[in-house]
């Protein structure tokens, strides 16, 4: 594996494909902010992960998904490309055993993730194994860089890696993989009259041009605290579960307006303040409206085939639960049968992210609720039972949820404010959302 010389333009090979819209954005925003938006997995895994095993399916992996083959290269005319080598690097996989039932994976993780994935090198994926050998225990991570996957797609790398696994150590590996055809896309389907898009564009500007004047309310800032110093994990019992969908239902709102209620609330409970104003961010998958050379995207493909829906909320200490949650529900409702998130990924292409010596003031929350995913329980010998999904750097606050299992497990990530805030932040979030199932658990 060589590293490329960054000072001079990358030779364009005649197989090299342009990046799609949002493949394009999030590579820009990775470069500006210091390797801003690597998504990781973490799944938590009973039973005991082999090495040879795993590169095996590691291999596997890489024939079905040829962007896990890829480097992104740039153009004299900066333009950014997927280059495939003739002979790609392997997955590089890194194992740590441990001699006691304690794994620290957020601090391996830190360490994972801190050097800033460079895309002129492929692969741009890295695993990473903790095992107990004290009990059947590991922590399987896959390291992804944002310009290839988004959350979808990392959890669809994440499971097809564990069906490659389980095919090998059942030694059903010997079969054919084919490889899926690469997938970008550089426009949107929009399905809205013109002048309602032309309205909807409009008042996407206005509302740029209030956000680019951040300003919402800062949270406690501390700088001497190191990068991801609180990334939680919790893992709700399905009662839990079951109980926050059911009051959910009966309130007329979703999981994911009550994990914004629960953080904005947290919030302005722990702010001193009686008024504040949260940025926040609501990821949308478009794959719907996505159409690739070989037809629609599928749950299949690898890319960014998602597209932020942005909002300014204006809370107080009397803001009621249920209300706000209602109200971002709402408002993202609006925002897609409007059109919103297709007419957005048109507009990735003209995107010009800050320099990275330009002090970016952070968003305040992001709100991703994945629910149900593809993620099985077992995989031969393997039993998923956690999963914490964790990005570097963001906004200030990041909830993210997924089902596993039955029940819902919620990753914290938490930047550049003081470990105290932090962790009271934590656990009044945990308390909103205990208060808001505590009537549907028998």
């Amino acid at each position: 594996m060589s590293q490329l010389d960054s000072k001079k333009p990358d030779q364009v090979s005649s197989d090299a494909i342009p990046l799609g819209a949002m493949d394009n954005l999030f590579c820009a925003w990775h470069d500006a902010f210091d390797g801003a938006g690597m998504g990781a997995a973490v799944m938590g895994v009973r039973g005991h992960i082999e090495h040879e095993i795993l590169e095996a399916a590691l291999g596997n992996l890489q024939l079905r998904h040829p962007k896990l083959r890829a480097r992104i290269i740039k153009s004299a005319d900066g333009r950014r490309f997927f280059d495939f080598p003739t002979t790609p690097s392997p997955i590089p996989v890194e194992f740590k055993d441990y001699e006691t039932d304690s794994l620290s994976w957020q601090e391996e993780l830190n360490r994972l993730m801190n050097p800033k994935l460079d895309p002129t090198v492929e692969p741009l994926c890295r695993g990473l194994v903790l095992r107990s050998r004290t009990r059947p225990w590991c922590y399987l991570i896959i390291l992804l860089h944002h310009g290839i996957a988004d959350g979808l797609s990392l959890f669809r790398v994440v499971n097809d890696l564990l069906k490659y696994y389980e095919d090998a150590e059942q030694h059903r590996d010997k079969k054919t993989v084919s490889s899926l055809p690469i997938v970008v896309v550089h426009r949107a389907r929009q399905s809205s009259h013109w002048l309602r898009q032309l309205a909807l564009l409009a008042h996407l500007f206005r509302k740029r041009r209030d956000i680019r004047k951040e300003m919402w309310t800062s949270l406690p800032h501390d700088d001497s605290v190191p990068p991801h110093h609180l990334w939680a994990h919790h893992v709700f019992s399905e009662q839990e579960t079951l109980a926050l969908a059911r009051r959910c239902r009966k309130e007329k709102t979703t999981v994911s307006g009550a994990l914004f209620a629960a953080a904005s609330c947290g919030l302005i409970a722990l702010l001193p303040q009686r008024n504040a104003r949260f940025k926040c961010r609501f990821p949308i998958d478009v794959r719907g409206k996505l159409e690739g050379s070989n037809g629609p995207v599928t749950e299949d493909d690898l890319g960014c085939f998602v597209s932020p829906y942005e909002n300014v909320y204006t809370l107080d200490k009397t803001s009621s639960f249920w209300d706000v949650a209602r109200q971002a529900d709402s408002d993202t409702k609006t925002f897609v049968a409007a059109g919103g998130p297709s007419l957005l990924y048109n507009l990735a292409r003209l995107y010009k992210p800050p320099l990275s010596s330009k002090k970016h003031k952070r968003g305040t929350l992001h709100i991703g609720n994945y629910g149900v995913i593809w993620i099985r329980d077992s995989y031969g010998t393997l039993n998923v039972e956690e999963c914490a999904t964790l990005y570097k750097s963001g906004p200030s606050l990041s909830l993210i949820a997924i089902m596993i299992q039955q029940r819902m497990n919620l990753t914290f990530n938490i930047f550049d404010v003081p470990k105290d805030f932090a962790n009271q932040l934590r656990d009044v979030i945990f308390e909103q959302l205990r208060q808001a199932m505590e009537k549907n658990i028998p």
